[in-house]
């Protein structure tokens, strides 16, 4: 009796114990345990970035509008503009919807780098980075900094005109300053940084020199003038209602795209003087954008009045040079508008947005918005990078490899380190190359054989049928035997087989959530020759908030998360990632959200990327406009950035919304038992003609490369609107991932409910469904005798075998060999051919009880076949082997 074995990936006793912690380490390409914190900066330059705590604890950053990704002295690295605002800042805490019902990215709470302020307040730390400033800063400066609240927990200073980095931590009384070579740091190459706490004795090393001990420091000089406007942030739409967040930023040119039910305010105060080669008084214009409305004071003047839906945008004020003129700008941020600018337009010149260098604030703007946001931020964590938490000491210049350690790493003289990335050390994987032959059918062969091999051939299409007559192409929906209608409450996430066993990883916790272990939406696959120890089993899923990401696992007990991003888009659903040995290529299929793009038709659809590096971030076309539609708020979803081979239905005529036939999921795989043969199980969603809630369907595609995709239609793989038993109608039915092999069986698992896609209660269950092996698509003929002919090929073997079946009992098929023109090959023509009347997935076809045909072995020939009341699945030429009988079965 065969049974589902579904296990939890915490408790799976199947798996191989090889790699026991006790023995080496589980991971020793990665971060250490040691590691508190560890950002390598190494993902690509797009809209709020996810920057990757490479450590094991996922303290992650956001790459805000003051910072950008650029070439690093390993990788990329931060680069900080002063004058744009804070380069980055803690990550939302990773949960699909936040608590209350405000739901702007600033206004929510971070993780807490719980171990980094553990590590610090102990007697033996680490802190290191690579260091590149710009140019010697002319006041003291602040690389780092978290705190709660108005309060700084902790403070890195940069402060070049004392010589000095400066340190400053809750639990000291004051700030300690590390006597360090200011000329050596800002010569324009990068360094090495390192504050070191050996049994409370700190001490400072530069390029792997010790410095002079520490000593207490200067007060910093306080400067009155800061870079850029502050801003105060409420809720409301042309109200001021209830306080949310204060920010200083350079200019007023933010783009947070297409928000959905977000609705805020904002007060930006600050100081604007003319650029420096304008000289006297002119009457400059000014341009304001915001989708709710926008307020524009000068000097107590309104320039602007457009608040409260008033169409006004544009105005005028006089700015005299040598003069610094108080500004108030007010915003009002809608639903479906997340883009607000304040441009000028200076005498003889184009219009601009207001550089941030003509911007500035004083102590009294500050605290003035500290005033108004009050206790609305007082017990918010924050923790910043190239800025101090509220933004008013900027550097200018560029980080790398910042990480912090709860061990003292170096008590002496040391040569600098090298990368802490897998990617960028001297045994860094390198790209891979295909493990498998050549795809057949991806170029135009012109009339020349196809040099099909001993390959098996699956009829998934007929690019191989050159002329045929009644005989035509039927997709196969599985089978649910009675035995397993009952099925499991468990939802299985992964699917796979190991050494005979069949291993299905079930989730365990409910969404949103971070995948400690794999779970959620992701798939979970295991990598004969792994290039990594540690990444024997791959999982590609979405972190909610923070992106795509890669998990390894060397025993598939223990996971690690990837030291960055694999996409940096939330899809707003799953990951379905294969290893193509054909083309040599890491793939993944996710969705594309295209709701407000110019690309038809609009709805769900569903993206492809792909990689040889696959511990990289994987490439993508970066885009001027990114749109932001889905649940994470601050991450693109995925419009142009990738090709989107799934689309929903093309309704004609219909410009907006579509409503049929969206791509919810693609389940896309390389089948493994044939080559140039790719499967998808695509989750479509329907809008019912008579309204109501959206219901989903399960559709067979099929591909020979993986990126071009014949799509069958009805009847769907998995039908709709049948009873699975008394009192439970199927309203949807939805592939799970994985194929698990049983002879010539395969198990595959649908996810069955009796409620449509929005409703939250109902009935659910995972059921077993039987698929013949490579049954998917089969070349069928009926009552009426049909016939096809196959383009030249060459083989290799010495047998044909045949997978087929019988639609009838009457059912027959014949298979003859012709040469390159189309003639019969005598001793194999249809009439020497045995009656085939069998049930079997390996039938050897005889000639006059001949099955050899290893005299033709590579010369071109054609396949012939007539057929009646029979299907034909797949054909293969295979060597004579003792070991591989034919196996024939009865009929179903």
């Amino acid at each position: 009796m065969r049974t589902t074995l579904f296990v939890l990936i915490l408790a799976n006793p199947l798996l191989p114990h090889d790699l026991g912690a006790a023995e080496k380490p589980l991971f020793p390409n990665l971060s250490d345990t040691q590691t508190a914190g560890l950002w390598l900066f190494d993902e690509p330059q797009y809209l709020n970035m996810t920057l990757t705590d490479a450590s094991e604890n996922l303290y992650d950053l956001r790459l805000l509008s003051g910072g950008r990704l650029v070439r690093g002295r390993f990788g990329s690295a931060l680069r900080v503009n002063p004058t744009l605002g804070p380069a980055a800042r803690g990550a939302s805490v990773a949960r699909e919807f936040d608590d209350s019902p405000w739901m702007r990215p600033d206004a929510r709470h971070v993780s807490v780098p719980e171990r980094v302020i553990e590590a610090l307040a102990s007697d033996d730390w680490t802190l290191e980075l690579w260091l590149k400033p710009a140019a010697a800063p002319d006041a003291r400066v602040t690389l780092l900094e978290y705190g709660t609240g108005f309060d700084a927990t902790f403070g890195l200073d940069l402060d070049t005109s004392a010589n000095a980095f400066v340190l400053r931590r809750s639990a000291q009384a004051s700030p300690l300053a590390f006597s360090t070579d200011a000329a050596r740091i800002t010569d324009g190459d990068w360094h090495h940084v390192a504050l070191v706490s050996k049994e409370g004795i700190l001490r400072h090393y530069l390029d792997g020199r010790p410095q002079a001990d520490p000593e207490k420091a200067r007060p910093a000089t306080a400067r009155q003038q800061r870079p850029g406007l502050v801003g105060a942030i409420f809720t409301g739409h042309g109200r001021f209602e209830e306080p949310l967040n204060m920010r200083a930023g350079a200019t007023i040119d933010f783009h947070w795209n297409h928000v959905m039910d977000m609705a805020w305010c904002e007060r930006w105060r600050g100081h604007v003087e003319l650029p420096e080669d304008i000289s006297g008084t002119h009457e400059v214009e000014f341009f304001a954008e915001a989708g709710g409305g926008v307020r524009l004071v000068i000097d107590d003047n309104t320039v602007i009045d457009g608040q409260e839906g008033r169409e006004t945008r544009r105005g005028a004020a006089k700015l005299s040079s040598g003069q610094s003129h108080t500004l108030l700008v007010e915003l009002y941020v809608v639903p479906g508008n997340g883009r607000y600018r304040l441009l000028w337009r200076l005498p003889g010149k184009d219009w601009e947005v207001v550089p941030g260098s003509r911007l500035s604030h004083t102590s009294t703007n500050f605290a003035a918005a500290r005033e108004e946001v009050g206790e609305a931020i007082r017990d918010r964590f924050y923790w910043t990078i190239g800025n101090g938490r509220l933004f008013e000491r900027p550097f200018d210049g560029s980080l790398d490899e910042l990480r912090f350690s709860s061990i003292a790493r170096y008590t002496s003289k040391f040569a600098p380190p090298a990368s802490f990335s897998i990617n960028h050390g001297p045994q860094s994987p390198q790209p891979v190359q295909p493990t498998g032959p050549p795809l057949l059918f991806t170029g135009d062969w012109r009339g020349a054989p196809v040099p099909l091999g001993s390959r098996k051939h699956v009829f998934i299409d007929d690019l191989l049928v050159e002329a045929r007559e009644y005989v035509g192409l039927v997709a196969n929906p599985p089978v649910l035997r009675d035995e397993d209608r009952k099925g499991t409450d468990g939802v299985p996430t992964s699917t796979y087989e190991r050494d005979g066993r069949e291993i299905v990883f079930v989730e365990t916790k409910n969404h949103p959530r971070r995948p400690d272990a794999p779970g959620g939406d992701g798939r979970v696959f295991e990598i004969a020759e792994p290039q990594l120890p540690e990444a024997r089993f791959l999982y590609a899923g979405r972190d909610v908030q923070r992106g795509l990401y890669l998990w390894m696992s060397p025993d598939g007990l223990h996971w690690r998360r990837n030291e960055t991003i694999l996409l940096p888009f939330d899809p707003d659903g799953g990951v379905e990632m294969f290893w193509d040995d054909q083309r040599g290529k890491f793939v993944t299929y996710l969705r594309s959200m295209g709701w407000n793009h110019a690309r038809p038709p609009l709805g769900r659809a569903a993206a492809v990327a792909e990689t040889r590096e696959v511990f990289k971030p994987w490439p993508f076309l970066a885009q001027p406009d990114p749109e932001v539609v889905t649940k994470a708020w601050t991450l693109p979803t995925i419009t142009d950035e990738l090709p989107v081979p799934f689309q929903p239905y093309p309704e004609r005529g219909f410009v907006k919304f579509v409503k049929r036939g969206h791509v919810y999921r693609t389940r896309a795989i390389k089948y493994p038992w044939a080559p140039d043969t790719y499967l998808a199980f695509v989750w479509r969603l329907f809008y019912p003609e008579e309204g109501g809630d959206e219901i989903r369907t399960t559709e067979l595609a099929t591909s020979r490369d993986g990126l071009h995709w014949k799509f069958h239609g009805e009847p769907y793989y998995y039908d709709i609107n049948w009873e699975l038993e008394p009192d439970w109608r199927v309203i949807e039915a939805l592939a799970r991932d994985g194929l698990v092999r049983r002879g010539d069986e395969l198990w595959q698992y649908a996810w069955i409910r009796n409620f449509t896609h929005h409703v939250t209660e109902g009935r659910i269950r995972t059921v077993r469904f039987i698929q013949r092996l490579d049954g998917f698509v089969s070349l069928d003929a009926g009552d009426q005798t049909g016939w096809f002919q196959t383009r030249p090929i060459t083989f290799e073997g010495q047998r044909l075998e045949i997978n087929t079946a019988m639609l009838a009992p009457e059912g027959w098929l014949r298979v003859a060999l012709l040469d390159a023109r189309g003639d019969q090959l005598p001793e194999f023509t249809s009439s020497d051919c045995e009656p085939i009347r069998v049930d079997s997935t390996r039938h050897v076809v005889r000639w006059r009880g001949n099955p050899d045909l290893g005299k033709l072995a590579g010369q071109a020939i054609r396949l012939r076949v007539d057929m009646q009341q029979a299907k034909l699945f797949a054909f293969q030429f295979q060597q004579n082997d003792d070991s591989s009988e034919p196996l024939e079965v009865q009929p179903r």
